[in-house]
């Protein structure tokens, strides 16, 4: 059975090394190397290490939001505050980079934490909103990241609707993608896009604006739009995104079933995964509601449920 190459990996205490304007992750699995300068933040390369295929492009934006109806992304005059070690309670390690607004921005302070695993090329990413602008702000049409792919929609394909559909050229996802996987069939190589946004506010889109990836909330033209209101003195953190970059494989659900799926396990923080005595439990939630309904069995389902 073929199976996806990726170099040996190393350990380390942290996987982040940043100094005046610069960070780079890495995990010995996967790099990227993120610039701030005159400005702007993005990101100059991500790579899996030991090969030359960039999966992102210069060109991207980092991330972009409306704040009280201006829009705004990593290019809006941003001014580096810091660069802090992050870590989370599942082995995550990297970096938080601070970043203060400018202009039409001022008072607003931008968090963004990438967070890298060991012996896994994924790299997740959140970003907290501070808000000292001396006024309640909104915030609508968040997108926690935004790359431009290195390989063209021409020769890719979407793997959609948890990865059960191939689609072609544009896509805008819905409740039912957590997971999109974008494979190029000319580098045989793709990259998966992860979304833990709750319900029907996830939204990741590719190839909007040619061979773009954003991940993040729903906008505020579509069906059901993120908004929400940040006091004076307060914050707000995004849910959690992440990017699974992947090489010499031709079969996205190959990356799907083993690095995806042991990133979930080990390194998400799912509760079930953290209940030490799991019921046995196993009930239906509807069939009885056929022929009978009640206060006492609704409250009977829940407290198994809640087990």
């Amino acid at each position: 059975m073929f199976l996806p190459w990726f170099p040996t990996s190393i350990q380390a205490q942290n996987f982040a090394t940043f100094n005046k304007n610069s960070l780079v992750l890495s995990n010995g699995l996967v790099e990227r190397e993120i610039i701030i300068k005159d400005g702007n933040i993005l990101t100059k390369s991500l790579k899996i290490n030991g090969n030359d295929l960039n999966f992102d492009s210069e060109k991207s934006k980092e991330f972009s939001l409306y704040i009280d109806g201006k829009y705004c992304d990593g290019q809006s005059g941003w001014s580096l505050k810091s660069f802090k070690n992050a870590s989370d309670n599942h082995q995550g390690k990297g970096a938080t980079v601070k970043l203060q607004g400018t202009k039409d921005f001022w008072g607003i302070e931008v968090d963004i934490t990438y967070l890298l695993y060991p012996d896994l090329p994924v790299i997740r990413k959140q970003i907290c909103i501070l808000n000292n602008s001396g006024k309640e702000i909104m915030i609508e049409s968040f997108d926690v990241e935004k790359l431009i792919l290195g390989f063209s929609f021409v020769r890719a394909v979407a793997y959609v609707n948890y990865g059960r559909q191939k689609h072609l050229s544009t896509y805008i996802s819905d409740w039912d993608d957590p997971v999109i996987a974008i494979h190029s069939y000319k580098e045989n190589a793709g990259i998966l896009l992860g979304n833990e946004s709750p319900g029907v506010l996830k939204r990741t889109a590719y190839n909007t604006e040619y061979d773009n990836a954003d991940i993040g909330l729903t906008h505020k033209e579509e069906k059901y739009p993120f908004r929400k209101y940040i006091k004076n003195a307060d914050q707000w953190t995004s849910p959690r995104v992440f990017v699974i970059p992947y090489i010499n494989s031709s079969d996205p659900w190959m990356i799907m079933n083993t690095i995806l799926a042991n990133f979930v396990r080990r390194h998400m923080g799912l509760r079930i995964n953290e209940i030490q005595i799991r019921p046995t439990v196993m009930y239906n939630s509807y069939i009885p509601f056929y022929e009978k309904i009640s206060d006492t069995l609704l409250q009977d389902q829940a407290k198994i449920a809640a087990k």
